[in-house]
């Protein structure tokens, strides 16, 4: 099958993004291929996102909403004909070069039934929080394996046959931003569906985040739903930025917590030692990830990154151990009422 730009149908879930709308249209409505291809889904927004999207010349597809980017993809999937399908955020600027390497991915993997990118390192928001989750995104992508058993649908293409045949997005499941695309990815995973990361397919993501933003999406929105995928054994758990050394470098985190608990209540030399040495820990394991936070952010942005990936482990790896005891005391209430 042909999988050139020519039969692929872009999907732009919209909601409230009048701010970010525009700079995601101009490249793909400037280009001849694609501009035809280019749907946006809105959903339910309260500002003029879906007018500026038609006055950039896309077409708009209008729900009424809010009922969740899940269901704003699947709307727009069903509305069209297309043989893959390419999401892209409403806040990410994609170069017509960036869909082209990610749309003909399929023409070299012809047993892949999905790819998506990653964000590049060159954030406009060049704040300390938005400059970490942005680079952290980046690098865990671009040190991914090429075969994954998740989805990204910030930037992710999929066959319409593949999509269809695990029943979409589930957007009753997710009806707010979470982690539909993750959970989309677990499913072509179990049905034995290659999904491929395509590391020179590289978007820009024009998102501001402060510090708030980030733990609250981070717990809520993400590691929590996330760890209920894990404990229910629907998703593996050795993918992304779930890797063996992840979970070591969560374990040093708590140590080093430990360690300067140990060291503020009297026993300085032997606290300081045990976060000394967690810390230590933590940068061995993720020494390739900080050398490209100093790499573009300089130091000063790589060592404020570190205490920020820390707390990022600490805060995600509780979340995990809040719901694996929540799924063992279901289990015993269920194991209890038989």
């Amino acid at each position: 099958m042909d999988t050139t730009v020519n039969v692929v149908q872009i999907i732009v879930p919209a909601h409230n993004a009048a701010q970010t709308i525009d700079a995601c249209l101009q490249p793909l409505l400037g280009s001849s291929h694609l501009a035809p291809r280019v749907l946006v889904v809105d959903d339910g927004s309260t500002d003029d996102t879906a007018d500026r999207a038609e006055r950039c010349g896309a077409a708009v597809l209008r729900l009424t909403g809010p009922l969740g980017p899940a269901a704003a993809r699947n709307a727009g999937v069903a509305a069209t004909t297309a043989p893959v399908i390419l999401f892209i955020d409403a806040d990410v600027v994609a170069s017509p070069e960036a869909v082209e390497r990610i749309v003909t991915v399929f023409d070299r993997h012809p047993e892949a039934a999905a790819a998506f990118g990653s964000y590049d390192d060159r954030p406009p928001a060049r704040n300390v929080v938005s400059l970490f989750k942005n680079l952290l995104h980046h690098f865990v992508h671009q040190q991914a394996d090429e075969r994954s058993a998740s989805f990204w649908a910030g930037f992710g293409a999929i066959r319409r046959e593949a999509f269809e045949a695990v029943g979409g997005f589930a957007a009753d499941r997710y009806r707010r931003p979470s982690i539909e695309d993750i959970e989309l990815g677990a499913r072509l995973w179990r049905a034995g569906r290659p999904v491929v990361v395509v590391r020179d397919a590289q978007v820009t993501h024009l998102k501001r985040w402060s510090l708030r933003q980030l733990v609250a999406t981070d717990v809520r929105q993400r590691a929590y739903p996330w760890s209920e995928l894990l404990v229910r054994g629907e998703a593996p758990g050795g993918d992304l930025n779930l890797r063996a050394g992840d979970r070591v470098a969560a374990i040093a985190a708590w140590m080093g917590l430990a360690g300067l608990v140990v060291a503020l209540t009297g026993a300085w030399p032997v606290g300081a030692t045990i976060a000394a040495c967690a810390l230590a820990t933590i940068v061995i394991l993720n020494r390739r990830l900080y050398a490209g936070f100093a790499r573009v952010g300089g130091w000063p942005f790589a060592i404020a990154a570190v205490a920020l990936h820390a707390g990022y482990y600490l805060y995600s790896s509780a979340t995990f151990g809040i719901c694996l005891l929540r799924h063992a005391w279901r289990g015993r209430q269920i194991a209890g009422s038989r």
